[in-house]
This record gives C-alpha cells, sequence and structure tokens, in this order.
C-alpha cells in the first residue's frame, strides 16, 4: 500500500489565527442585544425565533430533531474556557526553564538558557511483600550517586534543583495516597530529603495510576505543599487531557484544576502523541488550549520533547527500491531517535541503534520542514529494503515550541530528557529564546 504520511491534523487552530474571528463574534453580539425575531433556515415566515435562540440553536442551520440526537461531545477547549485561564507573565519573574535529568549520580554542567534541574531520585516501588517503599538512588545500587555536590553544581551555574519522585505503580501508589501512616512516613521522608540536601523543589511524576485514587492524590500533593517550607517549590507531572470518554485510562488520573489550586506548577506532559511524530505543534498547541481550560498559564509548564520517532515499515514486495515509499501493510516499528542518531544520519547517510547500523540505500526527504507540524521530516529505505519515516525535533522546531509558550504565557517549558541534549547547544539556546 502507498503509504500516507501526514495525517492527524489537529482541529483547534492556531491562536494566532483566532483573532480574525473577533469580528464576527463582534456582529453576534449587537444581535444579540438586539434580540430581533428572524426566521430559521427552511422554516416558514411564521416559525420565528429571536436572535438569541437562533444562536443557541446552531444558527438555524440544523433541525432541532437533529440537534437534539447528537451525541455528547468529547472534552473541548472552548475560546471562553482556556482564554480565562491566559494570566499575563509577572514582570520580574524568572520564566521557568526546566529539565529532567534519568537517575544522575552527578551533575556535569547546567545546559546553555536552564535554570531548573530536576533530577529522577526518588521512587515509589514495591518490596518483596508488595509493600510501597520509598527508594533514593543509594537505595538502588548508584553507589557514586552525589545529591550535595550535584546540587551545589547546579547552585553554582544560577540553577535550582527540584527533585523529582517517581511512581509508576498503581498499587504503590495507592498505599501512599490515602491518608495514614504510609503516607505521613512518605511525607516525612520528603522533608528529610529537601533539609539534607537543600533542595528548592520537589516534582511529583506519578504515572499509572487507578483513576479511583484521583481525589486522593489532590489531597496528596496539598498535604506535600502544606508539609514542606514555602520557599520550597511543589509541581506535579500530568498528561496531556483526553478528547474522549475513557474512565478507566489513567490519563483521568489528574484532576487538573484541583491540583493547580494545591502546587505550585503542572508540568503537562505534551509529548508521545497519538500521530506519527511525538509531539507536532498543532497537536501541541490543541493540547495546551484543553489544559488550560482548567490550568491558568502562569502556572503551566509545557512539556518539550529532545527526540523524536523513527516508524520502519516493510518495503512492498510490488515495489520496486526507486518507487515511492510503498509498505506492505504492515504496523511500522516505533523507535526513538535521537538528536545524535540525526547528527549521524545526515552526515553519514547512516546511524547506530542499539546493536545495528541502518544505512540509507535511498532518499525521498531529507530534513524537510513541514509547517504545519512543526517538524523536520526524513524519509528514506534502508539496505534492508526497510522505509524510514522520521519525525524529528531541531533547533527550529523548539523556537517554534519556545514562542507557542510565550503566546499562551505559560510559566515555561520542561525538557526530557537531559541525556537527549548531550552536544546539542543549538536546541538548548533556540528553547531558551537565545
Amino acid at each position: 500500500m502507498r503509504r500516507k504520511t501526514k495525517k492527524h491534523t489537529a482541529p483547534v487552530p492556531p491562536i494566532r489565527k483566532i483573532l480574525c474571528a473577533v469580528g464576527c463574534a463582534a456582529l453576534c453580539l449587537c444581535l444579540l442585544a438586539a434580540d430581533r425575531p428572524v426566521s430559521a433556515a427552511g422554516a416558514s415566515t411564521a416559525d420565528t425565533l429571536t436572535v438569541r435562540d437562533w444562536l443557541t440553536s446552531g444558527f438555524g442551520l440544523f433541525p432541532q430533531s437533529l440537534q437534539a440526537a447528537a451525541p455528547t461531545a468529547a472534552p473541548e477547549a472552548t475560546p471562553e474556557a482556556w482564554r480565562a485561564n491566559i494570566v499575563p507573565r509577572t514582570p520580574g519573574k524568572e520564566t521557568v526553564n526546566m529539565v529532567w535529568q534519568y537517575r544522575p549520580s552527578v551533575l556535569d554542567a547546567v545546559p546553555a538558557g536552564i535554570n531548573v534541574m530536576a533530577p529522577t531520585w526518588y521512587y515509589v516501588e514495591a518490596d518483596g511483600e508488595g509493600k510501597a517503599v520509598f527508594h533514593d538512588m543509594a537505595d538502588m545500587g548508584y553507589e557514586k550517586w552525589d545529591p550535595s555536590g550535584y546540587v551545589e553544581t547546579a547552585h553554582a551555574a544560577g540553577a535550582k534543583v527540584w527533585a523529582t519522585v517517581v511512581s509508576f505503580d498503581s498499587a504503590c501508589t495507592a498505599q501512599i495516597v490515602p491518608e495514614g501512616a504510609a503516607q505521613d512516613a512518605f511525607l516525612q521522608r520528603l522533608a528529610q530529603e529537601v533539609e539534607k540536601y537543600a533542595l528548592d523543589g520537589i516534582n511529583f511524576d506519578f504515572e499509572k495510576m487507578n483513576p479511583a485514587d484521583t481525589e486522593a492524590f489532590t489531597a496528596l500533593v496539598r498535604r506535600a505543599r502544606e508539609t514542606l517550607p514555602q520557599n520550597v517549590t511543589v509541581s506535579v507531572c500530568v498528561t496531556v487531557p483526553l478528547t474522549y470518554e475513557d474512565p478507566d485510562n489513567w490519563y483521568q488520573s489528574y484532576d487538573r484544576a484541583a491540583l493547580a489550586q494545591v502546587c505550585d506548577y503542572i508540568c503537562v506532559m505534551t509529548y508521545d502523541s497519538e500521530t506519527d511524530a511525538v509531539a507536532p505543534l498543532s497537536w501541541v498547541e490543541q493540547k495546551l488550549q484543553l489544559t488550560l481550560a482548567a490550568v491558568p498559564s502562569d502556572k503551566l509548564i509545557m512539556g518539550v520533547p529532545f527526540y523524536g520517532k523513527d516508524l520502519v515499515y516493510t518495503r512492498s514486495e510490488n515495489s520496486s527500491p526507486d518507487e515511492e515509499f510503498v509498505t506492505n501493510g504492515e504496523k511500522p516499528k516505533k523507535t526513538t531517535f535521537t538528536p545524535a542518531m540525526r547528527d549521524q544520519l545526515t552526515a553519514q547517510d547512516a546511524y547506530d541503534v542499539k546493536e545495528e547500523r541502518v544505512e540509507v540505500q535511498s532518499w525521498r526527504e531529507k530534513g524537510v520542514w513541514d509547517e504545519e507540524w512543526g517538524l523536520r521530516k526524513y524519509v528514506f529505505l534502508d539496505t534492508l529494503d526497510r522505509w524510514h519515516e522520521i519525525w524529528m525535533e531541531d533547533s527550529d522546531s523548539l523556537k517554534e515550541k519556545a514562542k507557542l509558550a510565550g503566546e499562551y504565557q505559560l510559566a515555561g517549558t520542561a525538557v526530557w530528557q537531559y541525556s537527549f541534549g548531550k552536544d546539542q547547544d543549538a536546541m538548548w539556546q533556540a528553547l531558551a529564546g537565545e
């Protein structure tokens, strides 16, 4: 089958395009003020309704029977919903430029423009009997873990340290979130770590939770905010909102509006989209609007991926290597594609992934810029007759994401993750607006 390499256009228009609707809105307001009778489309002159009725009943374009039968709409961000939560940035208040670092023992250097380091040092995990326990890096066997040295290095570079506490086990989380001895011990340990290592903040990354624990998780975060010193920042990672109802999906485990009221910042993980790319710009903007319907912009930090996605397809046996991108119709194998792999590919027409070296047989697209998705696209046939479709971040894509954060007056951005940005000064600088 011939592979269509572009899909999933986001339905929400960019903020820059919304202004053209202002005139229409003004006209509607004028008509509402007059509230004069009009004839519905397809109705006799005797079947009249006021302008207010006409506007609220679908502009008279649809029969009432069809309107009543319409299915319940999926949650969406109306202009009023997200616009009401756009809060201008406070003059003089520093924008958060954060990066997560996966299980680091030491900190070599703070990247350009970064003012918050978020090392994933703490984990809620099950012991041999299934009991939830608090583990730090030393507990997990990292003998060279030096949290004091890490914090000193960050502070010397002008960056704060928000240590991340992680739970990916719903059973363990269920033991921690209710008030009781387990929660008391958890919060006491957090407070001890903050004091012992002079941490500037705690970042909660609780995922794969049971939606039944939504309220209890909010209460846990509230207690953490009350327990920790007021000068210690408390932030919470949340998924992007779903656009459909699915009560059992763990993405529904966050009451974003309630969390925003009890913590300092919400970090929305605007990546790993359902499209062929990790974070296409139009998709990111749609998810930001949905999130902003619940979270004020001055508390919202936008997640940014420093990686892309490599989709690998088997070439159709009925096509030749000289033909267009034609696959056998099977689902692609998806792998993470890093900036280092991108640089190797563009320089050598080959890159190394795990134990394999991938070599280009023929190019179809090499670093082509996609305006809607705000990403670089690479399409090629490798020497094993596999098609590769790669959507990748670079300095240009990150500039667009930085602009988006500015347009929506967000509190800042948060990169996943530090190691992907090694030797990528242009990417760090682009995101920081330098």
